[in-house]
């Protein structure tokens, strides 16, 4: 079924945040209006203050576009979820590249009413080879899963009821997400779903990359045992 932007209470909203992707977001648009789910949903982009046409970019491929002026992934997501329409709201990133079955396969988990949360496992299709590996093994050891930023949704009554998203830090805000809805309901992952994304972050030699990632894995293991953050820095942008 097609992106119908019109229906005023539509059961799913999908939702792409985005600083200045002008490169990247009408491929991912794309991929979004092309799913095998049968029924209409909203399709929303969140301009997070970009200085580039990621605006008119999104406005072109179709999807209702809302400006979100204030910088930063948690303003952005926090926006995306107050401005959908959706009673289940899925958000993912503008550098994924989700398959034809991404919006089913997530939508249909919420047929088990206790559940509010899904997310799926990711991918990345541009990173240096080692490191889809690795962080597949790392997986393994992981009793806390949580959602990624790119592959997040809830229900929207449960989003109001965990006091949103923005709780004041960008870094694993997505797995600060997680913990919460898990004290209310069901969080689920699908893990034979690996949504493909870009591994800009995760390029270069290994030293650049333990470079570019070192906050977010030891804040991320941190948050595993604890169930909170230990670091607040703002993700560095590599736009």
């Amino acid at each position: 079924m097609p992106v119908n932007n019109k229906i005023k209470k539509p059961r799913i909203t999908v939702f792409v945040p985005a600083y200045n992707e002008e490169k990247l977001i009408a491929q991912t648009l794309n991929c979004l209006k092309n799913q095998d789910i049968h029924e209409d949903y909203e399709l929303l982009v969140v301009d997070n203050a970009s200085t580039d046409k990621t605006a008119q970019i999104a406005k072109n491929s179709g999807a209702r576009v809302v400006s979100e002026p204030q910088k930063g992934n948690r303003f952005a997501v926090e926006r995306g979820f107050a401005e959908a329409r959706g009673d289940i709201v899925i958000q993912t990133d503008a550098d994924t590249r989700p398959d034809k079955s991404f919006i089913r396969k997530i939508a249909q988990e919420y047929d088990d009413p206790k559940v509010v949360g899904v997310g799926t496992r990711i991918k990345f299709f541009d990173a240096e080879p080692w490191v889809n590996p690795t962080f597949k093994f790392m997986t393994i050891f992981n009793f806390r899963e949580s959602m990624w930023g790119a592959s997040l949704s809830a229900r929207k009554d449960a989003w109001r009821k965990v006091g949103g998203f923005n709780h004041g830090f960008d870094l694993n805000s997505d797995a600060y997400f997680t913990i919460r809805l898990r004290k209310i309901g069901k969080v689920v992952i699908i893990k034979d779903y690996y949504l493909e994304m870009s591994g800009r972050r995760f390029c270069g030699n290994i030293v650049d990359v333990a470079q570019n990632s070192k906050d977010l894995f030891l804040n991320g293991t941190y948050m595993m045992f604890t169930g909170k953050p230990i670091s607040k820095k703002p993700f560095k942008d590599i736009r």
